[in-house]
């Protein structure tokens, strides 16, 4: 008797769209989204940049939890839980903006909101790669960017016009965001419960199954391994943060004032040191490193010999590792440090004629038409323009194209920091229409070199994606944590200036990647069925 053919999946769009979608939602929620909530209910600057990037520490974390996805259940399974998980906290963060003291209470509902994303990611990713042929993947890069973009469209626009129309008319600010965030949730949750009727079993999603006993041992090192993961992340939080504030000591590119003010040095809660502001970083990233480091040795033994830590090493032991972690992590830093600046930048405004803040004053319903709509049509446009001149010339000989398209446009935002007839609603669409052509022009490669290099080894395609996702989660805290950092002490325009010197890492990471991961490859209709 013939073995039955293996059932035929349906195009991939039919996935892609949905999942792509839903996958922006949370992301930009906690990572955007709350930044313009907060600014509206009158929380200060460095707090917002501050505690926002922190918030945003799982999708740095997930790597450290995706063996746990890999190993365990069907990435269709995790996927869809998370979903439901994810719609039920958006909810609970609507509510949380309620109550007298909203920042603390919501900044953890939204902490929660982002530990199931970024599960959610790493099973959203493995679903991808194990649904789609690498000229599938090549071929829909430009849609898979595009969903995801029209996501943050809805969270960042549609969800932040609706709030700022409220407000406008009669409503209080906190009610229109209880209203803006439940229309989010509906909309979140309808789209997770047809997810899990309707999407696709692909064959090679077959359920990791590992003894109860090996599971248990497993999350246990996976909770060690956060631990030593969140020791190192604080010691280089301080790091950068040290380096705001050296580069605040500038007098060439800020207002003149240098103080530095006092401030306490917390670990677990506990205030263990008093003083300069100076001293405290450096103490901390002192600590951070050295205990970090120090955790990671006594968890070699623990990993020795088992899936764990084979997921782990075979990431961490392949070849051109430095090269590849110095492209994730610095390819997009100065993109990333800007879109935490912008949203406060639109925002923020003078207190008088003696603030330095050179903040544009803009509402939330005009934030919501520049950083919302106009930002993501021109990131959709860009993320499909790239992907289709990727698949013509091939990734190598784009990649300059590409990486000088996500960065030129940075100098609009200086322009328009220092010149007022610049400052109008109209023309910052218009700037934020080109920065982002831009940034999803040069996303597209990123996403493309980091789908393949996940894939250079099959037996941990989907950790190997969470790892190197990771990393760049790990970017983007280190990168909020500078902004906020600036912003307690420089001008927006000086700020703008340091964003654009992050240009140069950016350029020198392209001569390091892989040339067996930027090779171009032709992408034929006949690969597409495969």
């Amino acid at each position: 008797m013939e073995a039955a053919a293996p059932k035929k999946l349906p195009n991939p769009l039919t996935y892609v769209i949905p999942l792509y979608f839903m996958q922006a939602i949370p992301v930009f929620l906690v990572q955007d989204v709350s930044k313009t909530i907060f600014k509206d209910l009158g929380v200060g600057n460095e707090q917002i940049a501050t505690w926002t990037a922190l918030i945003a520490l799982p999708w740095s974390f997930k790597l450290l939890w995706g063996p746990i996805v890999e190993l365990n259940s069907t990435k269709r399974n995790w996927t869809t839980l998370c979903q439901l998980l994810i719609a039920a906290c958006i909810i609970g963060s609507a509510v949380a903006l309620q109550i007298p003291d909203f920042f603390g209470v919501t900044l953890a509902v939204l902490a929660v909101t982002a530990i199931f994303s970024a599960t959610c990611d790493i099973a959203t990713d493995g679903y991808y790669l194990l649904s789609t042929s690498r000229a599938q993947q090549r071929f829909y890069v430009g849609w898979q960017s595009t969903m995801f973009r029209l996501g943050r469209l809805f969270a960042t626009g549609g969800i932040v016009i609706l709030a700022g129309w409220l407000a406008e008319n009669g409503f209080q600010k906190n009610t229109s965001w209880l209203i803006a965030l439940s229309a989010l949730a509906v909309v979140y949750g309808l789209g997770a419960i047809g997810n899990r009727f309707f999407l696709p079993r692909p064959p090679k999603d077959e359920p990791g199954v590992q003894p109860p006993a090996a599971i248990r041992r497993d999350v246990g090192r996976t909770l060690l391994i956060v631990l030593a993961f969140a020791w190192f992340y604080w010691g280089f939080r301080h790091v950068v943060g040290l380096v705001g504030h050296v580069l605040s000591f500038i007098p060439a590119v800020r207002s003149w004032s240098l103080d530095v003010p006092d401030m306490p040095l917390d670990i677990l809660g506990i205030t263990v040191f008093q003083g300069n502001g100076l001293a405290v970083f450096a103490i901390a990233a002192a600590l951070g490193i050295i205990i970090g480091l120090g955790i990671f040795q006594a968890l070699q033994k623990s990993l020795a010999g088992t899936s764990l830590g084979s997921s782990f090493s075979s990431f961490f032991g392949q070849k051109d590792i430095f090269r590849i972690l110095a492209f994730v992590l610095f390819y997009r830093f100065g993109e990333v440090m800007l879109s935490a600046t912008v949203p406060l930048f639109l925002q923020d405004k003078k207190d008088g004629p003696d603030d330095p803040t050179m903040g544009l004053g803009f509402s939330v319903q005009e934030v919501g038409i520049v950083n919302g709509a106009w930002g993501v049509i021109g990131i959709v446009l860009g993320g499909i323009i790239g992907g289709i001149f990727i698949s013509k010339i091939g990734l190598k000989r784009s990649f300059w194209i590409l990486a000088a398209a996500m960065n030129v446009p940075n100098l609009l935002y200086l322009l328009a920091a220092l010149i007022p007839p610049l400052q109008t609603v109209p023309i910052l669409a218009g700037f934020m229409f080109f920065d982002q052509f831009g940034y999803g022009f040069g996303f597209a490669g990123y996403l493309i070199c980091l789908q393949a290099i996940a894939q250079r080894n099959p037996q941990f395609t989907t950790a190997h994606y969470a790892i190197a996702t990771g990393m760049g989660g790990f970017l983007i805290a280190l990168a909020g944590t500078l902004a906020g950092t600036l912003m307690a002490t420089l001008d927006f325009w000086v700020i703008f200036v340091i964003v654009l010197v992050f240009a140069i890492p950016c350029l020198l990471t392209i001569r390091l990647i892989p040339v067996d991961e930027t090779e171009g490859i032709e992408v034929r209709n006949t690969d597409l069925a495969d």
